[in-house]
């Protein structure tokens, strides 16, 4: 049996997939930032919470889609002040 960091056990795919669909909002926000990282070339602050929040509030309109994901980092107020 593998299992995720917490302990939780999953045996195939398919119940990783459960496991990750739980924790979908978890999932959503440590995507979010490793995209923000990236784009912005740089550690994000703590003044960049509240950017963040709007991007995971965008996102989860669409249920985390990842283009939509995308679609929330590249529109957002974060990038602009780029």
């Amino acid at each position: 049996d593998l299992a995720m960091p917490d302990g939780r056990g999953f045996k195939d795919a398919v119940e990783f997939k459960k496991l990750m669909l739980a924790d979908r909002e978890k999932v959503a926000h440590a995507f979010i930032e490793h995209i923000c990282t990236y784009a912005l070339r740089r550690v994000l602050t703590f003044d960049d919470q509240d950017d963040l929040k709007a991007i995971e509030a965008e996102a989860k309109k669409s249920d985390y889609r990842i283009k939509d994901i995308v679609r929330a980092v590249a529109l957002s107020e974060l990038m602009h002040k780029r």
